[in-house]
């Protein structure tokens, strides 16, 4: 097959072992002359170049507003197989319908394999002309919807049908990539089970889910085949929980975002219970260019850990559209469960770092190890955590403190394991921290204010335990001596 367009020519070659259907339709589609003088109508650098719709036709009768929309009367089927969406396949396009893929196509720029399996791929371009003229098109000058801004440079002169030995140039390649974790076809339930993983979902209705295992990348892909320039999707990690809890994990995350700049800002975080799971909820904003411009993208990250494993779900909608999106992937996580419940993970465990023989570490914990100050260090995290960092002034506090504390406490912690009378020393002295401290469990802190309150008036009052103590030595010391080194001499 030869797409004659105004910038070369572009080859396909056919996979009729996994698209039947769709190659034949391509064929009848090209022989009767339906894709002449039809646009690439909708061009993405670096994603795709789409075609195939009869409205693009000088004589269509129908203004740009309607690009996209066209088609023939007649509808197929999916055929989504396991060849991955990698530059130059060319794939059929399709409304959220899976089965609604009629005569436009698209042909991939770059790399793309967030939609493998979620719509049929069916070809591929073969000559190298073909990827020049791929690339020529894809750096057209396109308006902020993708339309090209000199549509005649973008149209399909002919579509003439050839056999492999009629064409010149032709590669010899080596067979497409296919997904290595295999296929599955998609639930139109959207229902995901898998053992592998130990959790089950049922994911939004006519969304198409697949299984990546990409290095880097989610294990689990869910996309809705929306018309948004970025349609809303959720992705899945899956990876080994080890000592991490929900309160360390969160730790990470937050710093993991804040290291991030201004890229993402962060609308809300907060713990919570998901379907009577501990999670870990955090909302942002961010801007995403895919080469036409940006567009606003919302976030919201879920993070569950249970049963040895740490589930984290990404969702994301362009912002106009984020509300409603939102609520549909609410309603996902609600019919999130584990297979099987390993309930000796749940119960919580000292952080890590804190006691390891590995070294380093909080020398606080080091020190409080074992002791009667374990009890009140412990209500000191969870208050840390549940209450300190949910408001902006104690998030602010807390990160800042940690920054320069840890330049320190790790040497301190090592030498207090190998010294214990030098780790008595250190226990003795915060003890009246500790317990200086523990009086912010007693109050109730909902907003920055009573954080810098509340914070400020214990912070003074635990240096005047340190301080006082010395300073009133001194004063009495004074008063003692002033007596005799300021009298006059009597003669």
């Amino acid at each position: 097959m030869v797409l004659q367009t105004e910038q070369g020519p572009l080859v396909i070659e056919f996979f009729p072992e996994d698209a039947p259907n769709h190659v034949a339709n391509f064929i009848e589609l090209s022989r009767s002359g339906f894709y002449d003088n039809t646009l690439f109508h909708r061009i993405i650098p670096n994603f795709m170049i789409q075609g195939g719709d009869p409205h693009t036709k000088p004589d269509s009768g129908v203004g740009q507003d309607r690009w996209g929309m066209g088609g023939p009367d007649t509808t197929l089927d999916a055929e989504f197989n396991d060849i991955m969406h990698n530059r130059g396949i060319v794939s059929m396009a399709r409304s959220s319908d899976p089965n609604s893929a009629g005569s436009q196509f698209f042909i991939v720029h770059q790399d793309s394999n967030f939609l493998d399996a979620s719509y049929t791929v069916f070809g591929r371009l073969a000559t190298a002309e073909s990827y020049e003229t791929l690339d020529a098109i894809a750096g057209i000058e396109v308006d902020a919807i993708d339309r090209p801004v000199s549509p005649d440079l973008v149209r399909i002169i002919s579509a003439q049908v050839l056999t492999r030995d009629q064409v010149a140039d032709i590669q010899d390649m080596d067979p497409p990539l296919r997904m290595q974790s295999g296929f599955e076809e998609p639930s139109s339930s959207g229902e995901y089970t898998s053992e592998i993983y130990n959790f089950s979902i049922k994911f939004p209705e006519g969304w198409v889910v697949q299984n990546i295992d990409s290095e880097g990348g989610p294990n689990i892909a869910a996309v809705s085949s929306s018309d948004a320039p970025i349609p809303p999707s959720i992705a899945v990690y899956i990876e080994e929980a080890g000592n991490h809890t929900i309160n360390t994990v969160r730790e990470s995350k937050l710093a993991d975002v804040e290291a991030m700049g201004d890229s993402l800002q962060i609308v809300n975080h907060e713990l919570t219970t998901i379907n009577n799971f501990d999670a870990f909820v955090l909302d942002a904003t961010g801007i995403f260019d895919i080469g036409t411009g940006p567009f606003d993208i919302g976030y919201r990250e879920v993070t569950i850990v249970s049963s040895g494993k740490i589930y984290t779900f990404l969702f994301s909608s362009v912002l106009s559209d984020y509300d409603s999106d939102v609520r549909s992937f609410s309603e996902s996580l609600d019919s999130f469960t584990v297979l099987t419940v390993d309930t000796p993970e749940e119960t919580p465990a000292e952080e890590p770092d804190d006691t390891t023989s590995e070294g380093g570490g909080c020398l606080i914990a080091t020190a409080a190890f074992g002791s009667e100050l374990s009890s009140p260090i412990q209500q000191l995290r969870e208050l840390r955590d549940e209450t300190l960092m949910q408001t902006d002034a104690g998030y602010s506090f807390v990160t800042g403190f940690n920054t320069i504390y840890y330049t320190f406490s790790p040497s301190i912690a090592d030498y207090e394991r190998e010294n214990p009378l030098f780790r008595d020393l250190v226990r003795l002295s915060i003890t009246p921290m500790i317990h200086t401290l523990s009086i912010l469990t007693l109050v109730d802190m909902n907003s920055d204010i009573e954080v810098v309150v509340y914070g400020v008036s214990v912070i003074l009052l635990t240096l005047l335990i340190y301080v006082g103590p010395p300073i009133l030595a001194a004063i009495l010391i004074r008063r003692r001596v002033a007596p005799y080194s300021t009298s006059p001499k009597v003669v």
